[in-house]
């Protein structure tokens, strides 16, 4: 019991302190980003698909 609670203590301080889960980390371990693969495509950001559904103009996420 106390090995997962000290588990999700240190995950939740790597994701929400020390930003683990920036698009800046993942450059520097190396991972590719979805943006730099596929340039040409426009991604929708989360605050834009609000907006959108708010207005009642968004689509489904998933067709």
């Amino acid at each position: 019991m106390v090995i997962q609670r000290l588990w999700a203590y240190q995950y939740r301080y790597s994701w929400g302190i020390r930003g683990d889960n920036t698009p800046e980390s993942a450059k520097y371990l190396g991972y590719l980003l979805g943006k730099e693969l596929y340039p040409d495509i426009d991604f929708t950001t989360f605050d834009g698909y609000l907006k959108e559904l708010l207005d009642g103009k968004a689509r489904k996420p998933y067709a």
